[in-house]
């Protein structure tokens, strides 16, 4: 493996052999992946120290792999026109007996520490810039496509499982909440389907000040450009409230984000956008109650309250 990273950002045999090594584990997905960052260091003739970084996702599937590392290429390829400041990390090599692909490394933190940290609003209409680029580009090929029914169902079975995990099990508000979410995406308008990133949120862009990097498209699919929208604005109220306790506190950045992207794209979302956003905090209440982080229950309890009245707000606003 060592070898095969030292080879992907241009080493020999001999300054891999030469070269200090260090390995962090980012994430870990069981079953399905896990993600590391290697980090090289060569000392030069000069008695300096050139440092290099590389990322290795593995899979646990090779055809996964190998289907990861294409899609990878081929959105290099739609995206080459996307805004200058803002890039996916390329892909390196792909190591099809191992179930490997490397990446380069973005540098910078991602999008959640500025935010947190008080910094400016760039990244923000940068990311909105971006999505809207992605979601007009031609989808690569064999990506599937996921409806609405297949959206349901995914919260349908949150929804089950936070029932599971509450004391009272959700009572009323957990019924109420999956018949109007229901109700609401019986009401959608016609929509053309767009390439969409089904994972867009500020732990999946990394900011170094200058350049965003957009990460993670494992989850790459042809389906609503709402739900990206929609899922990015419920994770920054998401981050808001475990960081502040204020809901609202990165209610600027999110507005950052909404004209940016509808400036590009001016697409009429309709009700497609609050449904998305109260999905994705049924899912956020359903990971709450699942990884159970101190004070679960009360933030898990949060998010269907938010999950509601995102849902109710938008069924008054369509009710006869």
């Amino acid at each position: 493996m060592i070898p095969s990273g030292a080879a992907a950002i241009g080493l020999d045999r001999e300054q891999s052999r030469r070269a200090n090594y260090a390995t962090e584990v980012i994430s870990h997905k069981p079953g399905n992946r896990y993600t590391i960052r290697y980090r090289l260091g060569l000392r030069d003739t000069a008695g300096g120290v050139r440092e290099f970084a590389v990322i290795g996702k593995f899979y646990t599937e090779a055809s996964v792999a190998a289907a990861v590392y294409l899609r990878l290429r081929a959105l290099q390829e739609r995206l080459a026109d996307s805004p200058g400041q803002v890039v996916i990390p390329a892909p390196l090599s792909l190591l099809p007996d191992l179930g490997i692909v490397l990446q380069e490394c973005c540098a910078g933190a991602d999008l959640g520490h500025s935010l947190r940290m008080g910094g400016d609003d760039r990244p923000l209409s940068l990311a909105g810039q971006w999505l809207a680029a992605f979601h007009k580009a031609a989808p690569v090929p064999e990506l599937e496509v996921k409806s609405i029914e297949h959206e349901l169902r995914k919260m349908d079975g949150w929804m089950r499982e936070i029932a599971h995990r509450l004391p009272d099990g959700g009572g009323s508000r957990l019924s109420r909440l999956h018949d109007t979410l229901h109700r609401l995406a019986e009401a959608f308008p016609d929509s053309a389907p767009a390439m969409i990133h089904r994972d867009f949120y500020h732990q999946n862009l990394i900011w170094d000040g200058e350049i965003l990097g957009v990460l993670d498209f494992d989850q790459l699919a042809v389906g609503d450009p709402a739900m990206d929208v929609g899922h990015f604005l419920a994770h920054l109220v998401g981050l808001a409230y475990r960081k502040t306790g204020q809901a609202d506190a990165f209610a600027a950045g999110a507005q950052s984000f909404i004209r940016s992207y509808f400036a590009l794209n001016a697409t009429e979302f309709g009700v497609r956008l609050p449904f998305f956003t109260a999905y994705t905090f049924v899912k956020l209440g359903y990971q709450t109650a699942v990884r159970k982080p101190s004070g679960w229950r009360d933030l898990a309890e949060l998010f269907i309250h938010l999950a509601g009245a995102e849902g109710e707000h938008a069924w008054r606003g369509i009710r006869p």
